[in-house]
C-alpha cells in the first residue's frame, strides 16, 4: 500500500546511461564517452544534506567531502539496483557528480531512497 501524499522536490537528479565501455581516467572519471552515452533528463527530487564539509580552499577550487540522501518518485524510471553515477541539482546549484553509494526501493512510499 502506498501512502498518498505529495513529495516535496527541492532539485533535479540526472544519471549516467552507458550503452557501453567508456573510458575512464587514473581518478576513475568518465573522459570520453562511447556511442550514445549521456546524462539523462532531469528528474524532479528531494535533495537533504547529510554532510558537506569544505576541505581545503586554493585559488581555484574547493574540495568538499559530502553526502546526500536524494528521494525521487518509484515511477521515474531510474533503475535503483545499477549503481548509477549521479548528477545533483538544488534550488538551481549544481552541487556535482557522485557515485551513488546504497540505494533502495522504498515502497510504502512510492520512492526510491539513493545516498550518494
Amino acid at each position: 500500500m502506498v501512502i498518498g501524499y505529495d513529495m516535496r522536490y527541492n532539485g533535479t537528479i540526472r544519471y549516467y546511461q552507458s550503452s557501453g565501455d567508456a573510458e575512464l581516467n587514473e581518478y576513475g572519471e568518465i573522459t570520453e564517452p562511447v556511442g550514445t552515452d549521456g546524462w539523462s533528463e532531469p528528474i524532479s527530487c528531494s535533495v537533504q544534506t547529510v554532510r558537506n564539509d569544505n576541505v581545503r580552499r586554493t585559488a581555484d577550487n574547493v574540495e568538499r567531502v559530502c553526502s546526500f540522501i536524494v528521494l525521487l518518485p518509484a515511477s521515474s524510471g531510474f533503475d535503483f539496483r545499477s549503481r548509477n553515477k549521479v548528477r545533483l541539482e538544488r534550488h538551481g546549484e549544481d552541487l556535482g557528480e557522485f557515485e551513488v553509494i546504497t540505494s533502495e526501493l522504498v515502497s510504502t512510499q512510492g520512492r526510491i531512497k539513493l545516498v550518494v
